[in-house]
């Protein structure tokens, strides 16, 4: 069999005893330069390579579609690469050990051996020039034999740094993609935050910085673009390197154990250590999250929200074409999952998606500074007023639960406490077109306010009839007033918030009773109740659709 597959003894024994100081699992199997078979209990050769395609199986399942051999220079497809594994000596030396039912019910050692040989290094980089494709990969298949295009020497210099660092596998988006296939892209998309999190290296190839300054690195335009936002957080093993191909700091195998490159990241990115280093994806913490791509811009406008999926645990249908749809798409899935209301707290343009959404991340970049109300009016309330307010309190929150937010039919649905604006004034010349507009703002019962909007919207005056119809939502969830089976807790809980200042939204009725759009303003619309006694005449929680 050996001489078959032109391997020696020699270096299938070889390849046995590495693996067994490298394995505590093949200890037992492995002694100095032998190997023992421990039981006498056969296994036919046909029911290992059966255990070991298995396992060769999941873990294709999990790592990308191609692959750089880092030696021979080629492209290989999963198929060609459960070939070559079968052509290794990794593969003889689990053939060689499992030679009895005994040994192959203990698995893990087959696991490890298969993993570490598809052990893969990711390139996370910026697109310039002219980058090599899949394509020009499938004209010339050797990537050492190219010349061209000018982009080859940063994938071939990517290549031999992954050799050198033990790896014979290695990824790039720009030629490891096959992007005329719409499975295929799909595919990758959604698959692209655990291809980085089940890296043995993510390589980060900074092509703007000559040297290692923390400002020089703080500047660099990798941290400006989208998708490298995932590609920072998902690694749990990262390495930067400068133009001329010399790591940022020497002598340090994951950068993220160094401090001194970890607080350049902090600066850079205004996100948390913890974040950094231990990142865990999922739809907690939205906002913040969201708010970290503030300040990225992709190429195609639908993967400002494919770029942040894995980032959130989520799977979206990649449509190209649907532009700013697919951000729209990415928030009302977030909401769905969380009922985080903080989504709904953002400033600048609105989604054509949906009006009560954001057009792009950069609406969460500044988060809304809610003053707590200082005074302590309601510990000095008399006994009887305090009854008052708690009963009309009890009655809202009795009379209608708070439900999470729906996305359905193209409409947002929310329970909202809906304060009916009575005044809506213009600061400008209606003969003037110079946004944004300022505009005064009197409700029912709440503070007057001044908002700024790139809408231009009619005025209306309490004492005209006007056919428009403005409000101020307060969006209410079970977090702010109150969870509890026990309804007094719940109106205790909600007076304390209705006595509190709140984020607004500013909604004009449409077509339909009930059927609202949201006005996009340019700062967060934060207003509180005039007086307690306000509390008397709050409206009750009614379900808004806002399209």
């Amino acid at each position: 069999m050996f001489d078959s597959r032109r391997r020696s003894f020699k270096d299938i024994a070889r390849t046995v005893i590495a693996l067994g100081r490298r394995i505590p699992t093949l200890k037992a199997v492995v002694n100095d330069s032998e190997y023992a078979i421990l039981s006498p209990d056969k296994i036919s050769q046909e029911a290992v390579k059966s255990a070991i395609q298995t396992h060769v199986d999941e873990t294709l399942a999990n790592i990308p579609l191609h692959l750089f051999n880092t030696y021979d220079g080629k492209l290989y497809s999963h198929a060609e690469l459960r070939d070559a594994f079968q052509a290794s000596t990794q593969y003889d030396a689990l053939l060689l050990l499992t030679t009895s039912q005994q040994i192959l019910q203990h698995t893990g050692y087959i696991r490890e051996i298969v993993r570490s040989y598809f052990e893969y290094a990711m390139l996370s980089h910026r697109w310039e020039g002219a980058e090599p494709l899949y394509a020009d990969i499938q004209v010339q298949s050797n990537i050492y034999h190219m010349t061209n295009p000018s982009g080859i020497t940063k994938l071939q210099n990517f290549c031999h740094v992954a050799r050198a660092r033990g790896f014979r596998w290695a990824w790039s988006d720009t030629c490891c993609i096959d992007k005329t296939s719409s499975a295929e892209l799909q595919k990758s998309i959604a698959s692209m935050f655990a291809w980085y999190r089940h890296s043995g290296l993510t390589i980060v190839y900074l092509a703007d910085v000559s040297n290692s300054s923390p400002r020089a690195l703080e500047q660099s335009l990798w941290f400006q673009r989208g998708w490298t936002l995932q590609e920072l957080l998902a690694p749990r093993i990262i390495q930067f390197y400068l133009a001329n191909w010399q790591p940022v700091v020497e002598h340090h195998y994951n950068h993220k154990a160094v401090d001194a490159v970890v607080d350049i990241l902090v600066s850079a990115t205004g996100i948390d250590k913890e974040s950094l280093i231990n990142f865990v994806p999922g739809v907690h913490q939205a906002r913040l999250r969201i708010s970290w791509a503030a300040n990225r811009r992709t190429k195609e406008v639908e993967d400002v929200a494919y770029s942040l999926m894995g980032i959130f645990d989520l799977h979206l249908p990649v449509i190209y074409g649907e532009k700013e749809a697919a951000f729209g798409r990415l928030l009302t899935e977030i909401i769905g999952r969380s009922d985080d209301i903080t989504l709904l707290d953002w400033v600048g343009r609105a989604s054509s998606f949906n009006s009560c959404l954001p057009a792009h991340p950069d609406g969460f970049k500044i988060p809304a500074l809610i003053p707590a109300r200082t005074r302590d009016e309601l510990t000095r309330l008399d006994e009887n007023t305090a009854r008052a307010y708690y009963e009309r309190a009890r009655a809202i929150f009795t009379k209608t639960r708070p439900t999470g937010p729906s996305y359905t039919h193209g409409k947002l649905s929310l329970s909202c406490i809906a304060y009916k604006v009575k005044t809506l004034k213009a600061h400008y010349d209606p003969r003037l077109n110079t946004p944004p507009y300022r505009f005064d703002i009197y409700a029912d019962g709440l503070e007057p306010l001044c908002i700024c909007t790139a809408d231009r919207l009619e005025e209306i005056d309490e004492h005209i009839f006007s056919p428009h119809t403005y409000s101020l939502a307060r969006v209410c969830d079970d977090e702010t007033f109150g969870d509890s089976d026990n309804t007094h807790d719940n109106a205790r809980t909600g007076l304390r918030a209705l006595a509190q200042p709140f984020v607004a939204m500013l909604l004009r009725q449409t077509r339909g009773v009930g059927s609202w759009r949201r006005i996009p303003t340019t700062t967060s619309i934060i207003t509180s109740i005039q007086q307690l006694q306000d509390i008397q005449n709050t409206p009750d929680i009614t379900i808004l659709h806002i399209s």
